[in-house]
């Protein structure tokens, strides 16, 4: 899958205050096709930027879109977007060390366990006064202006009813006619993680249920931002911006505040 979404490098230069980008090493992981770096025009050299994905077609795009950034094939399992792939691959060793390492939703695709883990070899390819950033998205988190695809259906709910697990529950129920948003809705009510797999829906602790299938697969992670500081002691812990949905995680190289 290409991704159309040209929104990242805003995103991140924000929630980082908007840091001196010229001349610092940055890895994208999960940067598909690298519209980060399309974005972020002179701001960032192609050659300092490194991409990490699963879609070789995605990798293949953004060569021929920046021919003289690195872009490396990660061929690790998941269940959305690379179900052939090698179950918990490590990441890539012979990586560099990076200034930013950024992850635009790519834990909102994964297992919490994944996410840790994951989240602890990517420290490891940070420099001494690099940061790592990532996006979450909190269950109940209501955007003042949420940001809505033209073509969704569910575009008219009312805001206030409006959470981020609703809008992507709706989501699901527009593949599944027959999926029924309000039981997971009323269960997830005050929860700090709950996961989507396919149709099946449950709560950080309870064992993960068989997925029944229907329609396109799909892996939807959520936790709180409570819940992002207990997992990451010493992270700072942003809210949204940009009319987005998803919050901010920023660490650093150790686990010490920044």
């Amino acid at each position: 899958m290409i991704s159309d979404n040209f929104r990242q490098f805003h995103y991140f230069d924000r929630q980082l205050n908007c840091p001196d980008w010229r001349g610092k090493r940055i890895l994208d992981f999960g940067g598909n096709c690298g519209n980060f770096l399309t974005q972020a025009k002179a701001a960032v050299a192609p050659e300092d930027y490194w991409c990490v994905d699963l879609s070789r077609d995605a990798l293949d795009e953004g060569q021929r879109r920046h021919p003289t950034a690195n872009w490396i094939f990660y061929d690790r399992f998941n269940l959305q977007y690379n179900p052939t792939g090698k179950p918990l691959l490590p990441v890539p060793a012979h990586l560099p060390t990076f200034d930013f390492i950024v992850a635009y939703s790519v834990f909102t695709h994964t297992t919490e366990h994944e996410m840790i883990d994951l989240v602890a070899q990517l420290r490891a390819h940070l420099a001494p006064a690099g940061r790592l950033i990532f996006t979450f998205i909190d269950p109940h988190f209501v955007p003042e202006a949420p940001f809505r695809h033209p073509e969704e259906r569910h575009a008219s709910l009312l805001q206030e009813r409006d959470s981020n697990l609703l809008w992507r529950l709706n989501r699901r129920k527009d593949v599944n006619p027959q999926f029924a948003v309000e039981a997971p809705l009323a269960r997830a009510a005050g929860c700090e993680s709950c996961f989507l797999i396919n149709d099946a829906f449950y709560l950080h602790g309870e064992p993960e249920p068989s997925p029944g299938q229907t329609g396109d697969p799909l892996h939807e992670s959520f936790h709180t931002p409570q819940r992002i500081r207990t997992l990451f002691p010493g992270a700072e812990v942003l809210p949204p911006v940009n009319g987005e949905r998803q919050h901010a995680c920023v660490l650093g190289l150790g686990p010490s505040p920044l």
